[in-house]
C-alpha cells in the first residue's frame, strides 16, 4: 500500500501527497507546507542518478566555456576581495572544468570532483586535477582543508543535500567559504510559469530551493553567516523564460527536457535571440531590482565555516 504522506528532508514534517506542486511526465514534485521546500517524490536512487549523468549529461563546448568564463569573473572577483592571495579551491560538480580553468588562471590551486566520467575525463585532458565519482567516494584522495569550496547547480541534484553540506564543511578551513548556486523556486519566473518552469527538470532536479530554504539548509549543516543574492544565471533572460514556460504549459507539459537541452534546437534558439533584443531595456531597469529582492531565477549563496 502506498503511503499518502512523505517527510520533508529539511524540517522533518509530514507532507501530504494529495496535492502535487508539479507533474512532469511520470515524475511528481511536492511542496512542504511547513518550510516551503519543493522535492521530487519518489526520488531515483544513487545508481539511477549516476547512469543519468553518465549517459544524458553533455554540453556544447564553445557556448559552455564562453558562458562559464563570463559568470566565473563575478565569483572570482568577489573571492579576490576576500582572499588577496589566492589559496586552495575545491569545486564539487566541476563539469568539464570551465570554472577551474578560470580560477587557475587567477592563481588558485584548484581541484575538482565530478560525477560524470565523461566530463571529468575532459577536465583532466585540460591539465586539471579532477577526480571522477561522488564526493564521499573521493574523500580519501582529497588533501583538504580548502580555503574555498564551490558548488554550482549541484545541491538540487543530490539525494541527501544535508549530508553533502556537512561533508563539505569538514573540507573547508575555519573562516573559509562555501559558494553555491541553485535554481530559485521563489523567483518571479517560477511563480509566473508555475508547473511549467523549466528548472522543474526530473530526474535531475531532486530539490528546488527558495532563499529561505537554502539558508535553513546551510544553517542546519553548521555554516555561519549566509549571504544571498540572485541573478539570471542559466535562464538567460526573463522574457525568454516566460515565453518558454507558457509554450511548455500549452503544448509540451509532459516534456522532461531541461532548459539547457531545449535551447539546443534551432526554433528555440531563434526565439531566444528575439527575446534578447526585446528584453534589453528591461535588463537595465528591472533586473537590478529583481536581483536585489532575490526574485531572479538563480540563487547565489556564500556561507562561512565558523566551526573548528
Amino acid at each position: 500500500m502506498t503511503s499518502s504522506t512523505a517527510f520533508c528532508h529539511l524540517c522533518d514534517h509530514p507532507v501530504p501527497l494529495q496535492d502535487k506542486y508539479a507533474q512532469r511526465g511520470p515524475w511528481s514534485y511536492f511542496r512542504c507546507p511547513t518550510c516551503g521546500l519543493v522535492f521530487l517524490h519518489p526520488a531515483p536512487d544513487d545508481r539511477a542518478l549516476q547512469e543519468f549523468y553518465n549517459h544524458s549529461y553533455h554540453v556544447e563546448f564553445e557556448p559552455y566555456f564562453k558562458g562559464v568564463r563570463r559568470r566565473a569573473k563575478i565569483t572570482l572577483d568577489e573571492l579576490r576581495a576576500r582572499f588577496p592571495k589566492p589559496g586552495r579551491l575545491l569545486e564539487v560538480g566541476c563539469s568539464y572544468g570551465g570554472f577551474l580553468l578560470e580560477a587557475r588562471s587567477r592563481g588558485w590551486d584548484v581541484t575538482g570532483v565530478e560525477l560524470s566520467e565523461i566530463a571529468a575525463a575532459h577536465a583532466r585532458s585540460l591539465g586539471l586535477h579532477v577526480f571522477s565519482g561522488s564526493l564521499p567516494d573521493q574523500i580519501p584522495h582529497l588533501t583538504g582543508p580548502y580555503d574555498v569550496l564551490v558548488m554550482f547547480h549541484v545541491i538540487e541534484h543530490v539525494p541527501d543535500p544535508l549530508a553533502l553540506l556537512e561533508l563539505c564543511r569538514k573540507l573547508i578551513k575555519p573562516r573559509g567559504l562555501l559558494v553555491l548556486k541553485t535554481p530559485n523556486v521563489e523567483s518571479s519566473i517560477a511563480k509566473i510559469t508555475g508547473p511549467s518552469w523549466h528548472w522543474i527538470s526530473p530526474p535531475a532536479h531532486l530539490y528546488l530551493y527558495s532563499p529561505a530554504t537554502i539558508k535553513k539548509l546551510l544553517t542546519k549543516a553548521g555554516f555561519g553567516a549566509v549571504t544571498l543574492n540572485s541573478s539570471q544565471g542559466d535562464a538567460h533572460n526573463n522574457l525568454f523564460a516566460i515565453a518558454s514556460g507558457i509554450t511548455r504549459k500549452a503544448f509540451f507539459q509532459s516534456d522532461t527536457r531541461s532548459l539547457a537541452q531545449a535551447r539546443r534546437t534551432l526554433p528555440v534558439r531563434f526565439v531566444e535571440m528575439a527575446c534578447e533584443v526585446a528584453y534589453y531595456p528591461f535588463r537595465i531597469v528591472v533586473d537590478p531590482w529583481l536581483g536585489a529582492t532575490l526574485r531572479q531565477p538563480e540563487l547565489y549563496a556564500v556561507a562561512t565555516n565558523d566551526g573548528p
